[in-house]
This record gives C-alpha cells, sequence and structure tokens, in this order.
C-alpha cells in the first residue's frame, strides 16, 4: 500500500512509523555494512584480498587490546567513507 502525502514535509520518526520501519536508514546501514564485513573477514570471501594485512599477535598483542586490521588512512573523505575503510573503522 503506497501512501502519497499532500501536506508537505513530516518529520522522519513519523514516516518511518506510517512505512511501518523497524529502524532507521543509518542503522540499517551500519547493519549491513557490518554483516558484509563479517563475511568479507572470511578467507573463502572472493573480496577477502581487498582488505589490508592483519596485525601481527606478537609481541603487541600481549601489550594491549588491538583491531584485528590497521586503520586506513585516508586522504579525502570521499575514500574514508567508502566500504573498506568505513567497515575498518567502525565494524572490527
Amino acid at each position: 500500500m503506497w501512501v502519497v502525502w499532500r501536506a508537505g514535509n513530516i518529520p522522519y520518526d513519523e514516516a518511518c512509523c506510517v512505512f511501518k520501519l523497524n529502524c532507521s536508514l543509518s542503522e540499517r546501514r551500519d547493519s549491513l555494512c557490518s554483516k558484509l564485513f563479517r563475511q568479507l573477514v572470511s578467507q573463502s570471501h572472493i573480496l577477502h584480498g581487498l582488505l589490508p594485512a592483519q596485525h601481527d599477535d606478537g609481541l603487541t598483542g600481549l601489550l594491549r587490546p588491538r583491531n584485528k586490521y590497521p586503520t586506513v588512512r585516508a586522504r579525502t573523505n570521499r575514500f574514508k567513507n567508502s566500504f573498506i575503510p568505513y567497515a575498518i573503522a567502525n565494524c572490527q
């Protein structure tokens, strides 16, 4: 069922209720990003080679907790917000 709004702009929360969305778009994007990143970490995934090399868990792994993958340094916001750097920064 499609609802046509003729009254103008409505708040985002009300629109989510009208269309029976249980989470916001940002929450959905984050959950899908986490799901895809978990799949990507597995060795059998075809895109696994796009990830940077994992940290060595030698002595530094004993000293402090670390992320599995190093953060990707990005010079532009466009690259920083692309999937791989975003997922490494937010989904580990």
